[in-house]
């Protein structure tokens, strides 16, 4: 009896060993795809309004799959909002500095130098990492 049940146990544990790995495999597998259809874009390349209304028409075409004479029709319509999405994230990126200008600010009449030279490093980090 207990044979059985270390024998059990040993094709439980290889049973959710193998399933792991073919999942790894598919992400791993997935990722590849994606990059061969999409490539390894930068961060300004995403920034880029083409990228981004090219992007968006893959996903609405892929997705909704219209005919020739539909595609022609939407083209102008994700153009259209791909600007205006671009023209949003500027304004939102804008608003939140804003923000965090009027944080450090407030902070600087309550932390002591140090404090201040610290949180001030770390904002610095932080905006260079968004810049690249």
């Amino acid at each position: 009896m207990k044979g059985r049940l270390v024998v059990l146990g040993i094709l439980v544990f290889a049973s959710l060993s193998v399933n792991s790995w073919a999942q790894q495999e598919r992400r791993h597998g997935h990722e590849k795809q994606h990059h061969k259809q999409h490539g390894k874009f930068g961060k300004q390349e995403r920034k880029n309004t083409n990228y981004r209304s090219e992007k968006l028409e893959n996903r609405v075409f892929r997705i909704t799959q219209p005919d020739s004479i539909q595609q022609k029709k939407i083209k102008p319509i994700i153009e259209k909002t791909s600007k205006r999405l671009i023209a949003l994230r500027a304004e939102s990126e804008r608003k939140e500095k804003n923000t965090m200008d009027s944080l450090q600010i407030s902070l600087k009449l309550i932390l002591k130098t140090d404090q201040l030279n610290r949180w001030k490093s770390y904002s610095e980090k932080k905006n260079d990492k968004k810049s690249k």
